[in-house]
């Protein structure tokens, strides 16, 4: 239970959240999903193609904060879906806070992968990340 001292009327909390990178337990393999989310993923595609991303990936969190990548944020297609997998390898992330109206929150992800080769990106709260009504079947994802 938190409680105010007499005559204030607000508290202010500070978190540390480590980034951390956690592989993803599922190859995304449509042939392996479960009916239901076959034709969960199935909804809505005009040419009846299933577009997943092939392969184990990883996620970003943030403490409690899932982490995508977004063309909401000035990412692109080829960046959000076609980068290495991150996934079964030792990289480290740093996060660099990054002010963006348009994002709950917003962060310069900073990776440095095993053999010392570094990428950086912008990444943003998974919800901020889709957060619009669009067609765009590809706007955002969560696996790196």
């Amino acid at each position: 239970v938190l409680s105010l001292p007499p005559g204030e009327s607000e508290i202010v909390m500070t978190f540390e959240f480590a980034p951390s990178l956690e592989d993803f337990p599922h190859s995304g393999a449509p042939e392996k999903l479960p009916e239901w989310q076959y034709r969960r993923f199935m909804e809505g595609q005009q040419d009846g193609k299933l577009r997943l991303i092939s392969g184990y990936r990883s996620l970003l969190r943030c403490g409690p904060l899932l982490l995508a990548r977004s063309k909401l944020i000035g990412d692109t297609e080829a960046n959000i879906f076609d980068s290495t997998s991150m996934f079964g390898e030792k990289w480290h992330c740093t996060l660099e806070a990054v002010d963006d109206p348009d994002t709950l929150v917003t962060f310069r992800a900073h990776f440095t992968a095993p053999d010392g080769s570094a990428r950086s990106e912008k990444v943003c709260d998974f919800a901020s990340a889709g957060n619009v009504a669009s067609d765009d079947a590809r706007l955002f994802s969560m696996f790196f």
